[in-house]
């Protein structure tokens, strides 16, 4: 589905406060890359390629991929950056027809969680362990979802709560990932609307994140301002033939006593050097 093409990947950066002790050493980086790869056919393995060799350059300690198929695990086992990291599938098992998958660098130990699903959605975690407890140290809890697609929001609010279950055991928890649904309309709002706003007074389904994760900070939000960070965005993405402007994917943070978030950007965005101008990995 084209609709997932210009799904950008958002990098999130956090950085934890050393304990104030004579000692202490200097303020450790956590990076996270989260990224929808569209299983669609449309120049896939050049796609992949660029998918990869941006990893390679951006180093994430941890990456979150959504929309993967059996091919693009496998085609990661050959991939010398990819060797670094510890992974939630290495022969495509768990992405048939299609999945996500979780990658780290640091010490983590990747678990699958079940969720209520017409669309096979699983939530992936990875509790991952950052040096000693104390200071922004200890093990935090990494999250990543592709909540269910269409017109669905009885469904995506029910694996958000099981979501904020399993994340709620870390006092710092992310969760990243392709929620399918905007902060400023609704999924049907976004597919009938022009540019006029919303079409309604209906209740925004981005308001079901205040009730169910109460203690998590919207990202974007809250470090880009007023900027939209469309990540589903027809005016910039030639292959959505209908107006759309859509923030579908999400980086949500519960941050713990010593943790900050310093930074986030969309990467990917731009056409793929040598390729046609409207191709974006």
């Amino acid at each position: 589905r084209a609709a997932f093409f210009s799904l950008m990947s958002v990098s999130s950066l956090f950085a934890s406060t050393p304990a104030p002790a004579a000692d202490s050493c200097a303020a450790r980086k956590l990076s996270i890359l989260t990224w929808n790869v569209w299983f669609e056919p449309l120049e896939y393995s050049t796609r992949v390629n660029e998918i990869f060799r941006q990893c390679s350059v951006l180093k994430p300690d941890i990456i979150a991929f959504q929309e993967v198929l059996p091919p693009f695990v496998q085609a990661l086992q050959h991939e010398a950056w990819a060797s670094e990291y510890a992974m939630s599938d290495t022969d495509g098992s768990t992405v048939n027809p299609y999945g996500v998958i979780m990658m780290s660098k640091l010490p983590a130990v990747l678990s699958a969680h079940q969720m209520p699903s017409r669309m096979g959605r699983i939530l992936l975690t990875a509790d991952v362990s950052i040096g000693e407890q104390g200071g922004g140290g200890g093990t935090l809890r990494v999250g990543t979802v592709h909540l269910e697609s269409l017109d669905n929001p009885g469904y995506r609010e029910k694996q958000l709560k099981v979501a904020a279950e399993k994340l709620s055991q870390s006092s710092t928890a992310i969760l990243v990932g392709d929620f399918n649904f905007c902060s400023e309309r609704s999924w049907a709002e976004g597919r009938a609307l022009g540019r006029e706003g919303r079409a309604n007074d209906s209740e925004l389904e981005n308001d079901v994140l205040k009730r169910v994760l109460p203690e998590y900070v919207d990202l974007w939000s809250s470090l880009r301002g007023g900027d939209k960070g469309y990540t589903f965005d027809s005016t910039r993405n030639g292959v959505i033939r209908q107006y759309e402007q859509m923030r579908y994917d999400r980086a949500m943070a519960k941050l713990g006593e010593g943790w900050k978030a310093t930074s986030i950007e969309m990467v990917g965005t731009e056409a793929i050097e040598g390729q046609p101008d409207w191709l974006r990995p």
